[in-house]
């Protein structure tokens, strides 16, 4: 649960950060920067998996990294350059989008441990019947043999 809060937040962040048309370089500087920490510091701990069977809450936390990382992308403008004694953030912007790379990684083997979905599975197999026909057919073929 803390995973999909903090990144709400970093994701906010971003959020105001592209907006911010009143905000100067350096001011845009300072917010990418906590922002970047924010996200950071998730990944100063060890890795855990999020046991459990909640596969909703593992998908809405894909998919928000997803949206997290778009962020990122969207603001790689900010702070991309050095200026005087201001570094660039680029390094720890990259950083930060392999880190959530990989956790999106890991979950999505949570979420599929076969690396394919289930329905494309039986639908591979039964290419010309719809989701609900395939179900069918397996949960009749299962209970026949």
């Amino acid at each position: 649960m803390a995973r999909e809060v903090r990144f709400q937040v970093v994701l906010f962040g971003l959020k105001v950060l592209k907006t911010s048309t009143t905000l100067g370089a350096i001011s845009q500087w300072r917010l990418k920067d906590k922002i970047l920490s924010a996200a950071l510091s998730w990944f100063d701990a060890a890795p855990r998996w999020s046991f459990g069977s909640n596969m909703l809450q593992v998908k809405t936390e894909i998919r928000l990294l997803s949206d997290v990382m778009a962020a990122l992308r969207g603001t790689s403008a900010i702070g991309a350059s050095t200026v005087g004694n201001i570094k660039s953030l680029q390094p720890r912007e990259q950083l930060l989008l392999l880190l959530i790379e990989n956790e999106q990684a890991r979950l999505g083997v949570w979420v599929s441990p076969m690396g394919e979905h289930p329905k494309t599975h039986l639908l591979a197999h039964h290419p010309n019947k719809t989701t609900t026909e395939v179900s069918n057919y397996e949960c009749f073929s299962y209970f026949s043999h």
